[in-house]
């Protein structure tokens, strides 16, 4: 299943449910009338993994296939020629994939090729493209290779390696990236770690992150406003 701010998804032997707020379309039933029970989507089968942004979702099926609908205003339904989608488009618009992830305004996938691949909004350099440009049809994320893991946050995009690398690159400003600076950052920069212990699992928060490493430690770093880092500070 997958929350966002005003829709729910879960997956049921490969069908897709959806329910929650529907304005732009982002429950995928043809129609902007909110829901307030699990609905059917119809238009995709076979899923197996579901993504929502603040008003989009996304879906990965039959192995390789990522379809995107509701809002795209930032492009981040990889589709261009529409302001939103409110069902599932029939063809899947961007490149094999193994796994996705998705957040308000951009998501990444991780392709076939084992390699990082984002879209949508670019303000901060989320899509690690080296530019601040959006991308409709999306585009490589340059320098990650390699890739096991990919998780989207608001404005900042991580890319988790075999080697154990996390790597992390856009908007900084809370420290999110792990860098040790609160400098924007363009391409993917490796995100500091205590000793030769890498990660093997990595979530992306809206302005923190969080990885297990081998050890099985959890670490979390970024934005402490509400103390979302759970190390007993603010």
């Amino acid at each position: 299943f997958a929350l966002a701010k005003g829709h729910s998804c879960a997956l049921s032997n490969g069908d897709l449910f959806c329910w929650g707020r529907n304005e732009e379309g982002q429950l995928g039933l043809g129609d902007r009338v909110s829901r307030f029970e699990p609905t059917r989507v119809l238009g995709v089968s076979g899923v197996q993994q579901v993504a929502l942004g603040i008003a989009n979702t996304c879906t990965l099926s039959g192995g390789v296939n990522v379809h995107c609908w509701g809002s795209n205003h930032e492009n981040q339904l990889a589709f261009e020629g529409a302001a939103e989608l409110l069902s599932p488009p029939l063809a899947p618009t961007l490149p094999p994939a193994q796994s996705l992830s998705v957040n308000w305004f951009h998501g990444c996938i991780r392709t076939v090729a084992n390699t990082g691949y984002c879209w949508g909004a670019n303000h901060n350099g989320q899509l690690g493209n080296g530019s601040t440009n959006p991308s409709v049809n999306g585009t490589p994320v340059i320098l990650l290779d390699r890739v096991t893991q990919m998780a989207v946050g608001g404005t900042h995009s991580c890319g988790l390696q075999e080697s154990g690398g996390f790597m992390c690159w856009g908007q900084n400003h809370g420290g999110q990236l792990g860098i040790g600076t609160m400098e924007d950052q363009l391409i993917p920069q490796a995100v500091a770690r205590d000793g030769d212990s890498g990660f093997v699992s990595i979530e992306a928060g809206y302005y923190h992150n969080c990885g297990i490493d081998q050890r099985r430690r959890l670490w979390c770093w970024g934005h402490n406003g509400v103390g979302q880092l759970g190390d007993g500070t603010l």
